[in-house]
């Protein structure tokens, strides 16, 4: 006798294939500063407005953390302040020094 209830088959789940971007999801947000895009507007001459982004200029670079050496993304403003400061300490209390 058929009661209209038919139990679902669960599919197993498919392997993760060696792509970086299913794996890896990079943020656009710095690590020192926190900076991340913004909204605005592009503005045409006949004062059209359309909404874009404005990305932080971010940089892939090594650096010491907490002593440990670790690849983050810091955005110029950081890595000046930085160059010139020897170490930063961000608002979790990360210390971020060159090497």
């Amino acid at each position: 006798m058929f009661t209209g209830l038919v139990r679902q088959r669960e599919k197993p789940l498919a392997k993760a294939e060696n792509n970086r971007q299913e794996s890896f999801v990079m943020s656009a947000k710095c690590a020192i500063t926190g900076k991340g895009p913004k909204a605005g507007n592009n503005v045409s001459h006949a004062n059209n407005k359309t909404k874009r982004r404005f990305k932080p200029n971010l940089q892939k670079t090594t650096l010491l953390i907490n002593g440990r050496k670790k690849q983050v993304m810091v955005c110029t403003r950081a890595l000046r302040s930085l160059a010139k400061k020897g170490r930063m300490v961000n608002a979790e209390g990360d210390v971020f020094e060159l090497i």
